[in-house]
Order: structure tokens, then sequence, then C-alpha cells
């Protein structure tokens, strides 16, 4: 009988419950809230030739949007200035398209290209790096054509250069190693398209990773090699490049002058 006596309570509790579920099906909507997306309309938009300055420090990330046509070519530079961050250019689904990963300084512009597959809108985030203290950059959208096979082609070998740095983060010799492959394919593709910039930035990377492996001799004949396509470039990243070599260069040959 006890057993029974419980059986029916507890049928009873179930029956109740299920009739203030049914009679009352918003009760219980506001319990849980999902996070929801920024809005579109939340994220600024870039204009051609409109540059933005913002501050930005450690962990913290901005979005831009652009709309792009089909088969659409487009360059937006961010301009540190005294901050360090890195960049990812996305498409309207958030998949990434290319990404810009330079750790070499908080002062100087990076840039990023990629090309729209699909009419829409396209995205681009600007990160600091987790220890920044914080400072201020520019960002502003450069350049927008039809996009050519000269285009694709490098927006492939900086893919290449991004997944290099990625690797060489890690700090390990099998990483750094894996580095190399990756700033030799891009190389090969710089090489391809007769751009000094590139070839001398994959160079310069090339030069870094070997440095972490700790054989200067090859680090600095990378750096040497950069430094003299780095002076025949005109871009909007030669500069910088040339200086960040020339510190690797002295760096390399103090480290391996100690050694030796």
């Amino acid at each position: 009988m006890r057993a029974n006596a419980k059986t029916h309570f507890s049928s009873c509790l179930l029956i109740v419950f299920l009739c203030v579920v049914c009679l009352w099906p918003n009760a219980f909507a506001g319990e849980v809230k999902l996070p929801q997306p920024p809005a579109l309309q939340d994220i600024p938009s870039l204009e051609l030739n409109q540059p933005i300055t913002r501050d930005l420090k450690g962990r913290e990330s901005h979005a831009y949007k652009l709309r792009l046509a089909a088969g659409m070519f487009a360059r937006v530079v961010v301009r540190q200035q005294g901050v360090d961050v890195f960049l990812r250019a996305l498409d309207g689904q958030r998949s990434r398209l290319n990404g810009v990963n330079d750790p070499f300084g908080r002062v100087g512009p990076e840039a990023i290209d990629f090309v729209a597959e699909t009419t829409g809108d396209y995205f681009v985030e600007v990160t600091a790096r987790p220890l920044e203290m914080g400072g201020s950059y520019e960002v502003e959208y450069v350049e927008s054509r039809v996009a050519t096979n000269r285009d694709r082609t490098r927006v492939v070998a900086a893919n290449y250069i991004t997944k290099g740095n990625l690797l060489r983060g890690t700090s390990t010799a099998e990483s750094n190693r894996a580095a190399l492959a990756q700033y030799d394919r891009a190389r090969t593709l710089y090489n391809q398209l007769n751009d000094p910039a590139g070839q001398a930035m994959s160079l310069q990377h090339t030069g870094r990773a070997y440095e972490a492996l700790s054989d200067y001799k090859e680090a600095l004949e990378h750096y040497s090699d950069a430094l003299v396509l780095g002076g025949r470039s005109k871009t909007v990243a030669a500069k910088p490049s040339r200086s960040m070599v020339s510190a690797g260069c002295n760096s390399t040959w103090a480290t391996s002058s100690r050694r030796f």
C-alpha cells in the first residue's frame, strides 16, 4: 500500500508539471539566454580610402565589414601605433580567407589581401596580442579591383607565411623546421610573381626560423638576401621589413659572435 501511494503521488506531480509547461509555455523561456552574434549593423563598415583610428589592448578584437562583388580583390592596411596586432579576413559565413601574423613589432603597417568568391559582406578582424598593454592603430581599405591570377597566387603565398608563423610560434625545433617548409612554398610563389617584397618577407621569416634553430650562418644569409630584395621593393611593407631585417642581422651576428 505504501509503495502504491508513493507511485500515485509521483504520478500526480508529473501531471501537474506537464500542465504548467503546456499552459504557460513561455514561463521558462527566459531562464537560459544563449549569446547572440553581433548584429551586422553594429559592425562598422570600411569605405575605400577612409581610414578609421581606434585604441586596442591585449586580447581585444575589432571587426569591420566591407561589401564586395564576386571576383573582386580587396586590400586592407592596418598601421600599428604602439600595439602589435594580427589580422584575419573572413567571408560571410565567418570562414577564414587569409591571415597576417607578423610578430615583429608595435609600429608600422600590416596589409591583408583577399578575393571575394561570391557577392556579399566580408569581414576583417584586428586583434591585439595577449600581452599588449595597449596602443592605437589605423585601419584603411586601400584597394578594390577585379581580381587577377596574380592576386589569387599572392593570397595563397600569404597564407603559407601565416601558417609558417603559427608553427614558429610554438617554439619547438620540429615546428620551426615545419615553418621553413611553409616559407619555402611562399618564396616559390613570390619568385613566380617576380615580387621582391614578397620574396624579402619570406626570406626574413626564414631567417627568423633558422635563428630559432640556432643556425646563425643560415639566418644571416637569409637576412642579408632579404635586405637586398627589400631595397628593390616600393610596396607599403618594404621599409618596415627592411628595418626589421637589419635588426635581425645585428641580433644574429651578435649572438653568433658570442657563441664562437
